[in-house]
């Protein structure tokens, strides 16, 4: 007889005497137990081999599955937090408009130690400008007045007051070299008192009006062919 080997499929040269007993294919050296179905029937190392890594991949692919599962809803549980810390300050705010503007006293939405959490977060984040830093340093001072940060906001809304003026003072000053620059060429063009209407323009030298950061409602103005911050409060000036 010539039966297959069950696990190389070599064709194997078997005498009939054999038949029911356990033969080695000089092939590939398995073993197997000689018959006419061995083929299809025969149960060997390898298959079981075979069948054990799949089950042990399915199971694998299930932890990471689930582990996948678990950590990704704490994230919609952050979101959902985050968005309801919004949503009360939203309202605390709404409640100082009301303080300031109406002169009645509300109840905050949120309680003292929970809008000191976020003001404290927004003073911490550096992407947070500055101005808002300020509005709300001194929106948690009009709400809680006697609160137990009063203290530490009255501090950091001191620093950022302080910030904000060296900033806005830098930005006035490179403002007005601009401006001079600006007037100095005006007078080399043979204009001998520029005016407003001489240097800002789409065709002159400088295309768009600049403002002083602490009065963004004024203009910079031009007095004996000098430039001077419109800025009444805390006048910026060149050396």
């Amino acid at each position: 007889m010539n039966p297959k080997c069950p696990y190389c499929q070599a064709v194997l040269d078997m005498q009939d005497d054999l038949q029911g007993k356990k033969v080695r294919c000089p092939a590939c050296r398995g073993v197997f137990t000689f018959n006419t179905d061995a083929g299809k029937h025969i149960t060997t190392k390898k298959t079981t081999i075979v069948i054990s890594l799949l089950v042990c991949l399915v199971v694998c692919l299930s932890f990471a599955v689930v582990y996948l599962l678990l950590n990704h809803t704490p994230a919609k549980s952050n979101h959902s937090d985050t968005q309801t810390v919004e949503n009360e300050t939203q309202k605390t705010q709404d409640s100082n408009k009301s303080i300031v503007g109406n002169g009645e006293k509300s109840k905050p939405s949120m309680s003292d130690e929970q809008y000191y959490g976020y003001v404290k977060a927004k003073f911490d984040y550096r992407g947070t400008p500055i101005p808002q830093q300020i509005k709300l340093a001194q929106s948690y001072l009009t709400l809680y007045p006697k609160g137990k940060h009063t203290g530490e906001i009255t501090a950091l809304l001191d620093c950022a007051k302080s910030d904000f003026e060296d900033r806005a003072r830098n930005s006035c000053i490179a403002n007005l070299k601009q401006l001079e620059g600006a007037i100095e060429q005006a007078k080399l063009a043979g204009i001998n008192n520029p005016t407003y209407s001489d240097i800002y323009g789409n065709d002159k030298y400088i295309r768009n009006p600049s403002h002083c950061p602490l009065d963004e409602t004024k203009e910079y103005i031009i007095e004996s062919g000098r430039p001077v911050c419109p800025n009444n409060g805390k006048r910026h000036t060149l050396q």
